[in-house]
């Protein structure tokens, strides 16, 4: 629309009388959305800002979905390898028999994973597709090792357990000084007679790619409520707010100057902070 300088993006099934905020005063021309049903029904609207005091009328459209389109689980790295995992309390949770892909991106960088299992019995946990010589580790609810796996050079680790009901970690580590920013592992935890769960995670959030270019991927774990996305820059400075009630949201950056920015995303009840950078 001529003149206008950000948009609003709502979208509902076509069956519910409820919009919901897919965007909020966002930059972007275009919007994806994730977790939506299969073989439905959808109603979107847009509304322009043309000024401070201006808006302009609800523009109306409709389509239909062919199949469900669920947030990613992979990519490399993932959005399980979060910037806080470097220990066991910032380990985000993840599902079992599931290729999760992460990066050793800096020297001594150490990832973690929490996963539970729900009835005993045995799994096998493996890290595959090494670019570099990683190791591989378990660790119980208290942190502490109890099964490690360290062959040389990128050939794959393999941990075999009997594991009882509970909490556990998988580490990932590099030999000495080891890394790659730009190739993935791929962790795994496949159950055997042990059956799995995979818990409501921690409230965390993940940025990627960063630093980032045109777009950045805000992956928000532990929320089942609307969220509320602020990126301020190093003057403290609000230059830009976006909602989102998905997982997954993806912010049209290529308007703002490089630079170091802060995104603070709000639950409604605490707010987590992550740096990225702006190329």
């Amino acid at each position: 629309m001529s003149g206008a300088f950000a948009y609003t993006v709502e979208y509902k099934a076509t069956s519910s009388s409820a919009w919901l905020t897919a965007a909020s005063a966002t930059y972007s021309t275009s919007y994806n959305l994730y977790g939506l049903s299969a073989a439905t029904s959808y109603d979107w609207r847009v509304v322009a800002n043309c000024s401070l005091t201006e808006i302009s009328a609800y523009g109306f459209a409709q389509f239909t979905t062919s199949g469900s389109t669920p947030p990613p689980t992979s990519g490399c790295p993932g959005p399980y390898d979060l910037n806080t995992n470097g220990t066991t309390s910032g380990a985000a949770s993840i599902p079992l028999n599931t290729d999760i892909k992460g990066t050793v991106s800096t020297r001594g960088d150490v990832d973690h994973y929490e996963f539970t299992v729900s009835s005993g019995g045995t799994i096998t946990v493996s890290l595959t597709t090494l670019p570099a010589n990683y190791n591989l580790a378990v660790l119980n609810s208290s942190g502490t090792q109890i099964a490690i796996s360290q062959n040389n050079g990128t050939q794959n680790e393999t941990i075999s357990l009997n594991l009882a009901a509970g909490i556990y970690y998988a580490k990932v580590f590099p030999k000495g000084n080891v890394n790659s920013a730009s190739s993935c592992y791929t962790l795994r935890v496949q159950t055997g007679t042990a059956t799995d769960q995979f818990v409501n995670p921690k409230f965390t959030i993940n940025l990627f790619p960063n630093p980032s270019g045109d777009q950045l991927n805000v992956w928000v774990e532990g929320s089942e409520k609307k969220v509320e996305i602020k990126i301020y820059d190093l003057m403290g400075k609000l230059v830009m707010q976006q909602g989102s009630s998905n997982t997954l949201t993806q912010l049209y950056i290529s308007k703002l100057s490089a630079g170091f920015y802060m995104v603070h995303v709000n639950d409604g009840k605490e707010t987590k902070s992550a740096k990225f950078v702006k190329k």
